[in-house]
């Protein structure tokens, strides 16, 4: 395994967890954490779900692209 399977493997694993925060708000205690709070008082929490789902998918598409690359 080279560096740049590792780093793609990492940034799916980090578009995967951005998606399932914006999708089921779940963990709560990641939900909840101070950076996150300031995400809903600036966006708001629809807001929030939003810039997170779209990081979620750059990652994930960013990862896929590194893996066939």
């Amino acid at each position: 395994m080279d560096g740049m399977t590792i780093l793609a493997i990492a940034v799916l694993l980090y578009g995967a967890l951005c998606l399932a925060l914006a999708l089921f708000k779940a963990p709560a205690a990641i939900w909840n954490m101070g950076k996150i709070e300031g995400f809903k008082k600036l966006f708001g929490e629809l807001g929030t779900q939003v810039f997170l789902g779209v990081w979620g998918v750059v990652g994930v598409a960013l990862g896929v692209w590194l893996l066939v690359r």
